[in-house]
């Protein structure tokens, strides 16, 4: 068996759906996952967390659509941000990576990047910092993942 750097024997048993065939997997991201939907399956980078100190932490999270209705809804909103041509840019759509601060006392968080890949290559990117953003509710992808990574 031949293992890539940073993976150990114990890792081979347990890659899940997307991922075995993704990207991360071939470069040894050890992707752990902390929430899912109907639509997309979330997981976070174990190697990108970031604390610079007990209020604030970085992290990378992988978005996997779950099926063609995951996909479809990733290209109706981008049509819908005014990209015309998602329809055919997003044919081959397979992951969206996104980079987030979160304020753990203040249960907020900002998108810091977007990257939407298709194919392994990236086809739409954002990389401005958006504005704080709250919580949507208890059972949203960033409430689990403060409960994972806050202190």
């Amino acid at each position: 068996m031949l293992l890539l750097p940073g993976c150990a024997a114990s890792d081979v048993g347990n890659v899940y759906r997307d991922v075995r065939s993704s990207v991360y997997s071939l470069r040894g991201v050890k992707l752990v996952p902390y929430y899912s939907n109907n639509l997309y399956d979330f997981y976070y980078d174990t190697q990108s967390v970031r604390y610079r100190s007990d209020q604030y932490v970085t992290v990378t999270s992988i978005m996997f659509p779950r099926n063609e209705e995951g996909k479809a809804k990733r290209i109706k909103d981008m049509q819908a941000n005014g990209h015309w041509k998602a329809q055919l840019m997003y044919a081959g759509y397979s992951h969206t990576a996104l980079t987030y601060e979160i304020d753990c006392p203040n249960r907020v968080a900002r998108n810091m990047s977007m990257l939407d890949f298709a194919n392994n290559d990236i086809i739409y990117k954002e990389l401005d910092v958006f504005s704080w953003k709250r919580y949507v509710s208890e059972e949203s992808d960033l409430d689990s993942l403060s409960h994972t990574l806050c202190p």
